[in-house]
């Protein structure tokens, strides 16, 4: 029910329903308030991970296409050369599918304020 936005006090009002023992009804509610943080909390965190992930691949293909590009213009004796355009877009890619997933991930996945209105 956070998930949906919805208060404590509707939460509450969901545990009666199903009734709950009367002692326990605000002590569960903060608990999957509690709950509903953690899991919002791992979540971004995973998909942080993915990001950083993207981000690295990028950056090594990237790297390697400039390497590879260099080394095969230092070995063709001032002729021909093979540049690595496709590896190159790739990595530009990728860098730039991480950047976005990041910052995706830090805006849904903000914190919300405190549905923990005490009554």
């Amino acid at each position: 029910m956070y998930a949906e936005g919805k208060s404590r006090e509707a939460v509450m009002a969901m545990l009666i329903e199903e009734n709950a023992n009367e002692q326990q009804i605000a002590s569960l509610a903060d608990q999957f308030y509690h709950d509903y943080l953690f899991l919002m909390a791992e979540k971004k965190k995973q998909l942080l991970k993915k990001a950083d992930a993207f981000q690295l691949i990028g950056a090594v293909l990237l790297g390697g296409s400039l390497v590879l590009t260099v080394m095969s213009y230092l070995f063709s004796d001032g002729g021909h050369y093979v540049t690595f355009n496709t590896l190159s877009i790739a990595g530009v890619v990728c860098l730039l599918i991480g950047v976005m997933n990041k910052r995706s991930a830090e805006k849904e996945y903000q914190a919300p304020p405190s549905l923990l209105k005490k009554v």
